[in-house]
């Protein structure tokens, strides 16, 4: 059962005026006189709310203290422990909170576990490209190690093709000026 903690102390203001209502009448009936019995049932309403008072001061005050601690631990990064306070048949905000306090934890683990995955996933691939990047350096040098072999035997062929080219230029002018020569010889 749920009782707020402002009607809590509703509850306790009114056994406390009941107590002083009906002590002073229980203990007249002990058979004291008028006097004492008037200052007894004063004094024993007045221990009723006194005990009444520190009972429900202690529950709530650990139950805040508790909340308080776990906060604490918290707000410094320890997400291991759940918020316990203690239990009572009649539960208050105290324990709405705990419970919050206690889903609001297990949300953080599940985000910090979700974060720590991606970070190893972040990590995995990390290396992977870094290994393909190597790779690519290696096959990009034996590319332009291949390309600077083939930019050099096109220079060789190139000056092979201008030699030949020469060699058949002074060979088709050798043709030429014995063809004259034998032209003229024949005239």
């Amino acid at each position: 059962m749920r009782i707020p903690i402002g009607h809590k102390f509703i509850l306790g203001f009114i056994v406390v005026i009941a107590a002083v209502a009906f002590s002073p009448r229980l203990v007249e009936h002990l058979g004291y006189s008028a006097e004492i019995s008037s200052v007894l049932g004063y004094a024993v309403a007045m221990t009723i709310g006194l005990v009444l008072g520190w009972a429900f001061a202690k529950s709530f005050t650990a139950n805040i203290s508790r909340l308080t601690a776990a906060a604490e631990s918290i707000s410094r990064g320890d997400l291991t422990r759940d918020v316990v306070i203690i239990e009572s048949r009649a539960q208050d905000e105290t324990h709405d909170l705990a419970n919050l306090i206690n889903l609001m934890l297990q949300n953080l683990r599940d985000l910090v576990g979700h974060l720590k995955k991606s970070s190893r996933q972040l990590s995995e691939s990390t290396r992977e490209i870094n290994s393909t990047a190597l790779e690519i350096n290696a096959s990009t040098e034996e590319v332009a190690q291949t390309i600077e072999q083939i930019s050099h035997g096109a220079e060789t062929q190139a000056e092979m093709v201008e030699k030949s080219s020469k060699t058949i230029r002074e060979m088709a002018i050798s043709i030429e000026q014995i063809g004259r020569a034998s032209c003229r010889e024949r005239v």
